[in-house]
């Protein structure tokens, strides 16, 4: 089945020829020489992006037009965008943060060949976003049932190599990174690759074998994951924070249907710093408690169902005030972190879902009506020493401001007591039966 898009072909009728992908055999599993498809799709994106921005600008303007005219029609598949994603700043000088945002949705995809996903891992490590690399390698293990020992250490080498951990210590020793974080990303990188190589020894049980949740090597990708999720932590870190500390008091005295752990506004980019779903779910573990996750995006919950179906864990795809308002079990803590404030920084992506979903770009009056009426309705499920926290939320001028500019004033009328307002994140607890009035 040959992977050459239809985008090579239309670009190739208005005269621009550019590297045709690999052929992917028939089936979807990782068959045949995949691995080095995979090395071939990663070169592939360097070709283009270095064809594509010594082109004429009319060229490129022609491109730019493909694109927008495939991709608001339907006919853009996600290797060609996540292709276009990956080299449109050096091609058309759009924002990095339009390739990053992007970029790590998209390797989410169910859609991508094992060879891709191993393609885009690879890019995304050459560029130094390693928590995205790292999730797409560990996809590649989990998915994967015929996976070899000797295709894993292989798999684990493409990644380190890419990732270039010299050039992690070289910008902690120039001071333009965090060296402790580096030093131990330097760590992490030799003992995958280490458990890797040990994996392939004859004597070794796993070898041949698919590797589960529990094993070494995923292990060790989880110990990189929890490493890079600690650089520049959003306000989820300090609510995961109190609710280690608060919760166990209210559970140890808790009778009855066991409380979940909500979040409203599932993370939908790979990016450092920014995964609050994964922690939030391995805080839900810890405590031994169900989890919900609740976003507007079909493919979002359905690639978290996907990564993570063999925890406790519920994903619903709706608007977050519209699920909470029909809600019934009780909820120990949750976290509202849905629709975005306005600023600068929104991909085209991410504007083109909110007009899909809301049938307008990104504002601040549906963003603050949006997390009012989920703070509204939630508010009355939540237990005395049970946690709300409100992300994007912060004082300015005596004045609450971001997603919960209303929310956070009805919800400390209604008696709930302000914990924390670090990290431009606002975190309460329930005080008394008055804060579930409505």
């Amino acid at each position: 089945m040959p992977t050459s898009s239809s985008l090579i072909e239309q670009l190739a009728t208005l005269g621009i020829q550019l590297p045709a992908w690999p052929e992917e055999p028939e089936g979807v599993g990782a068959t045949g020489d995949w691995i080095q498809r995979g090395q071939a799709y990663a070169e592939g994106v360097r070709l283009w992006r270095a064809q594509l921005r010594n082109a004429a600008e009319s060229t490129k303007g022609l491109v730019d037009q493909l694109l927008r005219h495939l991709h608001d029609t339907g006919q853009v598949g996600v290797w060609d965008q996540l292709v276009y994603g990956a080299i449109k700043p050096e091609v058309q000088g759009s924002p990095d943060y339009e390739r990053w945002q992007a970029c790590t949705k998209l390797i989410r995809s169910s859609a991508l060949t094992p060879a891709q996903l191993l393609g885009i891992a690879m890019e995304l490590a050459r560029e130094q976003r390693l928590a995205a690399s790292t999730y797409g390698l560990k996809r590649l293990l989990k998915e994967h049932p015929r996976i070899q020992a000797e295709e894993r250490l292989q798999l684990c080498s493409e990644l380190v190599a890419a990732a270039n951990t010299s050039c992690l210590m070289a910008d902690a020793k120039a001071g333009s990174a965090d060296w402790d974080r580096a030093v131990q990303l330097h760590q992490q990188m030799t003992n995958l690759l280490a458990r890797a190589i040990a994996a392939e020894l004859p004597d070794d049980s796993s070898m041949g074998t698919q590797p589960t949740e529990g094993t070494p090597l995923l292990s060790r990708l989880d110990a990189m994951n929890n490493c890079l999720g600690s650089k520049g932590a959003h306000g989820h870190a300090v609510f995961i924070e109190i609710c280690r500390e608060k919760l166990p008091a209210l559970l140890e005295s808790w009778s009855g249907e066991r409380p979940w752990i909500v979040e409203v506004g599932c993370s939908r980019e790979i990016i450092e710093g920014q995964n609050s779903t994964v922690q939030l779910l391995a805080l839900a573990k810890e405590l031994d408690l169900p989890f919900a996750g609740i976003d507007l995006d079909q493919a979002n919950t359905e690639a978290l169902e996907r990564d993570y179906r063999e925890l406790n864990a519920t994903w619903i795809t709706g608007k977050g005030e519209e699920v909470l308002q029909t809600w019934g079990q009780p909820i120990a803590a949750i976290y509202l972190d849905a629709y975005d404030f306005w600023h600068g920084s929104h991909s085209e992506l991410r504007q083109h879902a909110y007009i899909k979903s809301y049938g307008s770009e990104i504002n601040d009056t549906e963003c603050h009506t949006m997390h009012f009426e989920a703070a509204r309705h939630c508010a009355r499920l939540i237990p005395p020493g049970g946690l709300l926290g409100l992300d994007d939320t912060w004082l300015e001028k005596d004045q609450w401001a971001g997603k919960g500019a209303l929310a956070l004033p009805w919800l400390l009328d209604q008696g709930w007591q302000l914990l924390s307002c670090a990290n431009r994140s606002t975190i309460l607890t329930s005080q008394s039966a008055a804060a579930k009035k409505r």
